[in-house]
């Protein structure tokens, strides 16, 4: 929960047994730096994979994981 002020006021629960559906939560006092550069080196991760595992591939399991491997191209140059 949020105060009115916008710091967090107290903190509830998340990871109870009944909150199954909570995966992540956002610090507010996050650095956007840091995030950034992770969220570069993920896409720069998965385009790399995408790559290699398309040269073992053929036909149309081929051709989606080169699509696939555009979308994390896209996503790279988005940061840039």
């Amino acid at each position: 929960m949020f105060s009115n002020d916008g710091k967090v006021a107290q903190a509830r629960n998340l990871t109870t047994a009944n909150d199954s559906a909570t995966l992540f939560i956002v610090a507010l006092n996050a650095s956007y730096d840091p995030l950034i550069t992770n969220s570069y080196e993920i896409f720069t991760s998965v385009s790399t994979l995408l790559l290699d595992l398309s040269e073992d591939l053929y036909g149309k399991h081929r051709d989606i994981f080169l699509a696939i491997h555009q979308l994390s191209e896209l996503g790279r140059t988005l940061h840039r």
